[in-house]
C-alpha cells in the first residue's frame, strides 16, 4: 500500500528545457516560481520516505488524428506545430528528474486530464492512497483539469487529499498561474509549498509516513537489522512525539499563520536597545559619575540629573498606561469572544435552518415513480430546488467571508456544480442569497398552480422554512447591532501601542544607565538577559491580547489553526443530505405503507409490503385488554374480597390506607 503520490504532469523537455517548442512561453513563469529549483529536491526526498512518483507525459503520434476542443496554441494537434511528437527529444524527461526504478509512467492519456486514459484512478483507489501532490504544467490547463476530474469522480470524498505544489508548476503567464493558484484550485484542493512540506514531515500528521517508510531501508538484511528496524522505529516515534509536542507549544504561542504577527512588534525590543547603545555614551552623562544615578541625582542640580529623572518619568508613565490598559483590554477582549461566540451560534442556526428547508422541500414535493407521466419534470424540479436550497445556504456564508459577490466567490460555487445556466448573472448583486431564496418560494408557488404541489398549506409550509432560512441567515456579520464602536476600537489600539512605546522607552534609558554604570559590561551578566526577555515576553503578551481580537472577529474564514468554523466538513454533510433527499429515489422504507389504503402507493412506488409479525403487532396495537382496563379489573377485584381491607376501602377511608 502506497500512502503518498507526487504526481508529475507534461514535466517533459518541450515545457522544461531550452530547445523546446514550449519552453520560452513559461520559463519566465519558471523562473519565477522556482519550479526547476524546487521540484528536484521535493522528488528526491519524498521517494527516500516511501512516496511513489508518478509521471503523466503528454506523447502524440503525429499519424493521429486527435481533436481538441481549445484552441490554446500549445494544445494544438501535433501535426499543425509538431507538438510532444512520439520518440522525439521534446517528450523526454528532464536530466534532473528522470525517473528511477520504483517510479511509474503513465501511458495512453488522451486530455488535458491525467486521468483521462490513464490507469491514475486505479492506482488512486487500489493504493489507497491518502496523500496527492501534484506539479508540473500549465497550472491553469492541465493540471486544472486534473483537480477538478479528481473531484468529480469523489476521489476527495473517499479520503483523498489533494495538495498542488505552487512553487513546482507553471504556466504561460505568472497572472493566469496567480488566479488558478488563487482562485480556481484554492477552492477545490490544497495548496502548500514544497519546502512547507518538507519542513513539516516530522508534523503528527506526517509520522505515520514517516514511519512506514523506515521500513523499506531497515529491511535490506535479516537477523541483525530485524532488530535494526525495530530500534530504528521506537527511536523515530519518540523523536516524532518530541518534535510534535514542540510544534504544539510554538503553534499555540505564536505560530499561529495568519492571526498573529508577533514578530512585528519586536520593533519595540529594537527600539529600546537602540536607545540603550545611543544613550548609554559618556556624552549623554555630562557629570561623568558612576554609578550614574544616586538618592541626589532626583533632586535638581544633582549628578545627572537630567537622565535619572527622565528614567523615573518614563517608569510612571509606563505603569500608570498598564493599569489603565489592563483594564480597558480586558472588557474589550471579553466583548470580542462573546461576539465570536454569537456568530458560531447563528451559523449552527443557520446550518439547522438549512436542513430543515431541505427537509420541507424533500417531504412535500412528491417522489415521483418511473411510470408516471411527470416523472422527469418532478424529478428535475426536486433537483433544482434542493440544489438553490444550499446554493443560498453557501452564498450567506460567502457574504459573512465578503466574497459574495467576488470572483472567487463564483468560482467556489461553480467548483461545488452549484451554479447552472445563468443563474450568477440573475442574481440581485450584494443580496445574492436573497435572490435564490424568492426563487424556491416562486418555484413553489409554480409547482402549486400546476398541482404538483397538491395545497396550499403545503406551499406555506415551504415558504415558512424559506422565512426562517433568511432570517437566520440575514446576516451573519452584522455590524449595525453587535460591533464595538468604533471609537471604542481606535481607543483602545492607541492606549495599548502607547503604553507598549512607553515600556520601550523606559527600557531603553534604563539600560542605557546600565551599560553607561558598567562601561559595557552589563552584557556579561544574567540580569541584562533576564530583562530583555521579561520586556519581549510582555510586549508579546499585549500585543497577541489586542491582535486576538482580530483573529475571532470574523470566524467564518476557514484559516488553519484557528477556531474558524469548519465551514467545508458541514457543509459537505448539507450537501450530502441535499444530493440523498432530493434525488427521484424514494428513501421511505416499506414500513411506512402499512395501512391497507396506502395499497395503491406502495404499487405505484414499487414497494415491498411485507405485514408485521403477531408480536409486533402486539406492541403497536396493544393487548385485547389495555393496560389501565386490567388494573381497574384487578382493583375492582381486591375490594370484594371479604376482609379488613376490603370493607375499609368500601366504607371509603383511603388515606388510613394510602399513609400506612
Amino acid at each position: 500500500m502506497v500512502e503518498l503520490i507526487v504526481l508529475l504532469i507534461n514535466v517533459q523537455n518541450e515545457f522544461t528545457s531550452p530547445g523546446g517548442k514550449l519552453h520560452d512561453k513559461v520559463k519566465d513563469v519558471m523562473e519565477k516560481t522556482g519550479m526547476m529549483t524546487n521540484l528536484p529536491p521535493f522528488v528526491k526526498q519524498m521517494r527516500g520516505i516511501g512516496a511513489k512518483i508518478i509521471y503523466a507525459p503528454i506523447v502524440q503520434s503525429s499519424n493521429a488524428d486527435h481533436e481538441y476542443e481549445s484552441a490554446m496554441d500549445m494544445c494544438a494537434h501535433v501535426d499543425k506545430d509538431g507538438l510532444f511528437e512520439e520518440g522525439s527529444w521534446n517528450v523526454d524527461f528532464p536530466k534532473e528528474l528522470q525517473p528511477e526504478k520504483d517510479d511509474q509512467i503513465l501511458s495512453g492519456r488522451s486530455g488535458f486530464s491525467a486521468f483521462q486514459g490513464t490507469e491514475l484512478q486505479f492506482i488512486i483507489k487500489w493504493e489507497k492512497v491518502r496523500k496527492l501532490f501534484v506539479a508540473g504544467f500549465l497550472t491553469d490547463v492541465c493540471i486544472l483539469e486534473t483537480i477538478r476530474e479528481a473531484h468529480d469522480l469523489k476521489l476527495m470524498d473517499e479520503g483523498l487529499q489533494i495538495f498542488v505544489l505552487k512553487d513546482c508548476c507553471s504556466a504561460e503567464t505568472i497572472k493566469a498561474h496567480g488566479y488558478a493558484v488563487n482562485f480556481s484550485l484554492q477552492q477545490i484542493c490544497k495548496i502548500i509549498t514544497s519546502r512547507k512540506y518538507l519542513d513539516s514531515l516530522m508534523h503528527a500528521e506526517e509520522s505515520d509516513s514517516l514511519i512506514h517508510a523506515t521500513e523499506s531501508f531497515d529491511q535490506r538484511g535479516t537477523g541483525d537489522a530485524e532488530l535494526g528496524k525495530s530500534l530504528s522505529e521506537k527511536s523515530l516515534i519518540y523523536e516524532v512525539k518530541t518534535m510534535r509536542r514542540f510544534h504544539h507549544i510554538l503553534s499555540y504561542a505564536y505560530k499561529r499563520n495568519d492571526m498573529f504577527a508577533w514578530y512585528s512588534y519586536m520593533r519595540y525590543s529594537l527600539l529600546a536597545l537602540f536607545l540603550q547603545f545611543v544613550i548609554g555614551q559618556d556624552y549623554a552623562f555630562e557629570d561623568g559619575v558612576r554609578p550614574a544615578c544616586t538618592d541626589g541625582s532626583y533632586v535638581y542640580g544633582g549628578p545627572n540629573f537630567d537622565i535619572c529623572n527622565l528614567a523615573r518619568d518614563l517608569e510612571w508613565s509606563y505603569l500608570t498606561l498598564q493599569s489603565l490598559v489592563a483594564f480597558v483590554l480586558g472588557g474589550f477582549i471579553a466583548h470580542t469572544v462573546m461576539l465570536w461566540r454569537i456568530r458560531r451560534e447563528n451559523y449552527c442556526q443557520v446550518c439547522g435552518a438549512n436542513r430543515n428547508l431541505i427537509l420541507q422541500i424533500s417531504s412535500l414535493l412528491p417522489v415521483p415513480s418511473l411510470n408516471d407521466d411527470n416523472y422527469e419534470e418532478v424529478k428535475q424540479e426536486r433537483e433544482t430546488m434542493e440544489r438553490w436550497a444550499i446554493l443560498g445556504y453557501e452564498l450567506a456564508i460567502l457574504k459573512a467571508k465578503g466574497k459574495m459577490d467576488s470572483v472567487s466567490g463564483r468560482s467556489h460555487l461553480e467548483s461545488l456544480d452549484l451554479l447552472v445556466a445563468d443563474e450568477w448573472d440573475k442574481m440581485v448583486a450584494g443580496d445574492r442569497h436573497t435572490t435564490v431564496w424568492y426563487w424556491i418560494q416562486q418555484k413553489a408557488v409554480y409547482l402549486t398552480e400546476q398541482d404538483i404541489i397538491s395545497s396550499e398549506l403545503r406551499l406555506h409550509t415551504i415558504c415558512t422554512a424559506v422565512t426562517e432560512m433568511r432570517a437566520k441567515a440575514n446576516d451573519l456579520m452584522s455590524v449595525i447591532d453587535r460591533d464595538n464602536p468604533h471609537a471604542y476600537s481606535f481607543t483602545v489600539g492607541i492606549l495599548v501601542n502607547l503604553s507598549l512605546i512607553s515600556l520601550a522607552l523606559y527600557k531603553g534609558v534604563k539600560w542605557a544607565i546600565w551599560f553607561y554604570d558598567s562601561e559595557g559590561a552589563i552584557y556579561k551578566c544574567m540580569t541584562m538577559y533576564a530583562d530583555l526577555i521579561l520586556t519581549f515576553t510582555i510586549i508579546v503578551c499585549f500585543t497577541m491580547l489586542y491582535d486576538i481580537t482580530h483573529a475571532l472577529y470574523n470566524p467564518f474564514n476557514e484559516r488553519q489553526n484557528t477556531d474558524d468554523v469548519p465551514h467545508r466538513i458541514v457543509a459537505s454533510g448539507i450537501r450530502h443530505l441535499a444530493e440523498n433527499l432530493g434525488e427521484a429515489k424514494d428513501t421511505r422504507p416499506s414500513t411506512m405503507f402499512w395501512m391497507n389504503s396506502q395499497e395503491e402507493e406502495r404499487r405505484r412506488l414499487g414497494l415491498r409490503y411485507k405485514r408485521p409479525s403477531s408480536k409486533q403487532k402486539k406492541i403497536f396495537n396493544g393487548s385485547d385488554v389495555s393496560k389501565s382496563q386490567k388494573s381497574f379489573k384487578e382493583y375492582m377485584r381486591f375490594i370484594e374480597t371479604p376482609g379488613k381491607r376490603g370493607s375499609v376501602i368500601r366504607e371509603g377511608r383511603f388515606n388510613s390506607i394510602i399513609m400506612k
